[in-house]
C-alpha cells in the first residue's frame, strides 16, 4: 500500500528510443545533393567534367579552322572542325540551369 508501482510512479512515459538524442538534419545543400536530387548532381558533375576535359580546347594547335586539313585534304569533323565544343557547352549550360532552378 505505501509503495507505488513502477507504472504509477514513473515520471517518464514513452519508449527507450525516445531517450536517444535526436540527430540534427543535414545541411540543406547536403539534403539536396545527396537525398533529393542525386541524379541531377551526377549530370551536373559529368557535364562539367566532359566540357573541361573534352570540349574545351586547351591546345590552340588543336583548334580547327577552314585552313586546317586532314591527310586526305578535307576539313576534319565537319565544315569548320569538331562539334564537341558546342555540344558540351549546351549540355553543361542546361545541366547547370536545371540544377540551379531546382535548388
Amino acid at each position: 500500500p505505501g509503495r507505488m508501482s513502477t507504472a504509477e510512479g514513473s515520471v517518464f512515459t514513452g519508449s527507450v528510443s525516445d531517450l536517444r538524442a535526436k540527430k540534427a538534419p543535414p545541411h540543406p545543400i547536403i539534403q539536396f545533393c545527396v537525398h533529393s536530387e542525386p541524379h541531377w548532381m551526377f549530370v551536373l558533375m559529368f557535364s562539367h567534367l566532359l566540357f573541361w576535359l573534352v570540349g574545351f580546347q586547351w591546345d590552340t594547335a588543336r583548334v580547327y579552322s577552314d585552313n586546317h586539313f586532314n591527310h586526305d585534304g578535307g576539313i576534319p569533323s565537319g565544315p569548320s572542325g569538331s562539334g564537341v565544343f558546342p555540344i558540351t557547352v549546351m549540355l553543361m549550360v542546361v545541366a547547370t540551369v536545371t540544377v540551379t532552378a531546382k535548388a
